[in-house]
């Protein structure tokens, strides 16, 4: 083989290189359930704006925890969605955030082709996952010597059910933010003037926390991504 061609070939493998560099890379930015075309970071107007609805058309609703912003008979994974609602909250500066979205589809919406398209977008959902809270002392331990206590259990699911998560949060976050989240629920104990818990209960409950899940819920008609948790990590991160 030639020097001409050897370097042709290296050129062509380089090439594959960063191809295959970029796919990674575009599959690991939605580890965090993003919705297509919309980030978690969006503003009102910026997910009008990436959606594409038509001005005038966007119905919107002052909550007390926020505020809603929905478009009606739009398609969604796929299918016509009766309604698809993105709620925001504040973020530290005031500004709306986007937090969480729900879609809801008609009787005669094709619920396996719409559980398809999120798998093709987040790729194969679970049947059933643990979650962990934190029980107060005052319900856990109301007669003896107060204590906060950790609790995990399996999320209820229906039939037909599935869900995404992203990374857990000992996975998710960066040192500084995990210890953040930790001084948070420090703090938290603190108020309610009960110890606080060991690192070992404390680090078990973050891993079974997840900062975005979605689910998708046949029966239901129904698809709920929740990205609270992801909002708050960041908060106590930045102080």
């Amino acid at each position: 083989m030639s020097n001409k061609s050897i370097k042709l070939l290296c050129v062509i493998l380089f090439c594959f290189f960063l191809a295959a560099c970029a796919g990674g890379a575009q599959e690991e930015e939605n580890t965090l359930l993003e919705y297509p075309g919309v980030s978690w970071e969006a503003t009102p107007e910026e997910v009008i704006q990436a959606m594409g609805f038509p001005a005038g058309e966007v119905l919107t609703e002052t909550v007390e925890d926020g505020y809603n912003l929905g478009m009606e008979n739009w398609d969604c994974f796929g299918q016509e969605a009766q309604r698809i609602v993105f709620h925001f909250e504040a973020d530290e500066a005031g500004r709306d955030r986007l937090h969480a979205i729900e879609i809801t589809y008609p009787e005669d919406g094709d619920m396996d082709a719409v559980r398809q398209a999120m798998e093709a977008e987040y790729g194969p959902g679970v049947t059933t996952y643990a979650t962990s809270y934190i029980l107060p002392a005052a319900a856990a331990n109301a007669d003896t010597e107060a204590q906060n206590v950790v609790v995990t259990e399996p999320v209820a699911a229906n039939e037909g059910d599935l869900f995404w998560l992203s990374p857990s949060v000992t996975a998710y976050c960066s040192p500084e933010a995990l210890e953040a989240a930790e001084d948070y629920v420090h703090q938290q104990q603190a108020q309610q003037g009960t110890p606080t818990l060991p690192e070992a209960e404390l680090s078990a409950y973050w891993s079974a926390q997840y900062p975005v899940f979605a689910r998708f819920s046949p029966s239901a008609r129904r698809i709920s991504i929740n990205a609270y948790l992801l909002q708050y990590l960041q908060q106590w991160e930045a102080g």
